[in-house]
């Protein structure tokens, strides 16, 4: 949807005191963009928040410190050794990061420019990975924010019957906005359409891959693939 589309109102009951789904941790670096689902400004004095620090198995410990992480390459220009679990760890937690990439986004190719421009400075301020990189560490950014949109919805949405009950449980990372814009949004008929179509394929397809860690191998192995023809 575009940035010029006009703001949608969201109705919200009166709840006293939502639950909060207690989930991983992640760092939070405030960002946002221009171009999500429109949200509505709420007064969220009565919703209790839950802040946690990102957990030190989750990413790598020197982000945010000022000391660059060394990535090791392999011919494919994709991380390699040691280096690649915690890196692509620390891409889901930005991709996690409802501040930095908001999750009212229909599609990751809706994002505007800006905030991919942001995502890659930080990834730059705290590796040494070279500008090639940008394109494929953006790929895997964005396959976690799917991956993660996919699980709020299963876990925090589909569960419920009504709106009433979703909107009483802010899981835990979610920005309190975004989760009712999200709310109201799944709730249409044309998107309950979409959705119902695109689980039908899963189901036919084996099911909903979750991705490991090791995020990069896949594409690596695409590549090398793809140099045989």
């Amino acid at each position: 949807m575009s940035s010029g589309s006009q703001s949608t109102t969201i109705h919200v009951p009166s709840l006293s005191q939502p639950v909060i789904v207690p989930m991983p941790p992640l760092s939070a670096p405030p960002n946002s963009g221009s171009n999500s689902i429109s949200t509505t400004s709420v007064d969220d004095s009565n919703f209790k928040s839950s802040k946690r620090g990102r957990g030190g198995a989750n990413g790598i410990s020197t982000w945010g410190t000022g000391e660059r992480f060394h990535i090791d390459f392999d011919k494919h220009g994709l991380p390699i050794g040691k280096c690649e679990q915690p890196l692509v760890g620390q891409l889901g937690l930005l991709a996690r990061n409802g501040f930095r990439v908001q999750l009212t986004y229909p599609r990751w190719s809706d994002l505007p420019d800006d905030v991919l421009d942001g995502l890659w400075r930080e990834v730059q301020d705290n590796t040494d990975a070279p500008p090639e990189f940008r394109t494929k560490c953006l790929h895997i950014i964005g396959e976690r924010w799917r991956e993660w949109k996919h699980y709020i919805k299963r876990h925090n949405y589909n569960i419920y019957k009504t709106d009433e009950e979703r909107l009483s449980i802010i899981p835990d990372r979610v920005v309190v906005d975004q989760w009712r814009t999200l709310v109201q949004y799944w709730g249409q008929d044309t998107i309950k359409s979409i959705s119902a179509t695109n689980s039908c394929n899963r189901e036919c397809q084996g099911g909903y891959h979750r991705m490991d860690r090791s995020s990069f191998r896949s594409i690596r192995q695409k590549d090398e693939v793809n140099s045989l023809y």
